[in-house]
């Protein structure tokens, strides 16, 4: 009896340790592959936005560029 309840312990201990020395290896990997991810958010803004900053550039007229700069400006796609 005192074998198998030393077993038992033996064996719950050693899953600490061996869980213990595993997971800084999984969350440094983690942080790893965080870095190695492309920044979705800023190309899908980059590609939702790119027109819109074209066709500004395109406006010859100075109140309507000043007008269509200050509507990116008022609703929030002036790229700030």
């Amino acid at each position: 009896m005192k074998m198998v309840i030393g077993f038992i312990i033996g064996a719950l201990f050693g899953a600490l340790i061996l869980g213990g020395l595993l997971s800084p290896m999984t969350a440094s990997a983690d942080s790893a592959a965080e870095g190695m991810l492309p920044d979705v958010e800023k190309i899908y803004r980059e590609a939702l936005l790119s027109p819109l900053y074209q066709a500004g550039q395109e406006i010859e007229d100075e109140q309507i560029a000043k007008f269509y700069q200050g509507l990116l400006e008022r609703s929030g796609l002036d790229g700030s």
